[in-house]
């Protein structure tokens, strides 16, 4: 099955209607972070939740928002701090490598909606992004951390924000990664792989990857 992209409005994702809050993050300290759908939100969180003193260990870190589970807007009931951006923070964007994104959201969403095959090869790649273009998991990092990368004095990985944490606040929120979910995970071939990368294009050249 070849799609050709366009068709599915990907190439023009930054005009599409979603719940982005570009200019809104999560705070700890003089740290501004800010969120992006499969690049760690539930980590990001549980540090705020740490950050802020809470002692609880929570299996699920969804259990820290008291609405509907928006992972952008985080609702108005959320107790955490998801506030507008602050002129003078130190601004921290969680990157993740474009492909385990893709597959981590594919496995996400056979996981809640269970209606796109989960055998990536019987269809190509080109079924679940035929099946799931308006679902913001499967867009690009671009679409929430903007096409101008120097607005960040850091652009990590999840495994460096606890020691960032750290050396920025001098707060040691511990062990905050917190894996969930039994999920399948699919393994891409190089075709694939090469597919996915196009797709996100736009993340590689902006760094996000």
């Amino acid at each position: 099955m070849s799609i050709d992209l366009k068709s599915l409005g990907y190439l023009d994702l930054l005009n599409r209607k979603c719940n982005v809050k570009p200019n809104k993050a999560i705070q700890m300290g003089n740290l501004d972070i800010y969120l992006c759908p499969k690049c760690a939100t539930n980590t990001v969180r549980y540090a705020s939740y740490k950050f802020d003193g809470g002692d609880q260990d929570i299996p699920d870190v969804r259990d820290l928002t008291k609405s509907d589970y928006n992972i952008l807007s985080m609702g108005p009931d959320s107790i955490l701090n998801y506030k507008e951006e602050r002129s003078d923070s130190i601004k921290v964007a969680i990157k993740r490598d474009p492909v385990k994104r893709f597959v981590s959201a594919l496995a996400w969403y056979n996981y809640k909606y269970g209606d796109i095959e989960k055998t990536v090869e019987k269809e190509t790649v080109d079924l679940a992004l035929l099946k799931t273009p308006d679902d913001i998991h499967f867009f690009p990092q671009t679409i929430f951390y903007g096409d101008d990368p120097s607005k960040y004095d850091h652009i990590i990985y999840i495994d460096d924000l606890r020691n960032l944490i750290y050396k920025e606040t001098q707060v040691d929120v511990g062990i905050i990664h917190k894996g969930k979910a039994d999920l399948v995970y699919e393994t891409l071939s190089e075709e694939q792989k090469i597919k996915v990368m196009k797709l996100y294009k736009m993340d590689y050249d902006n760094g996000y990857y």
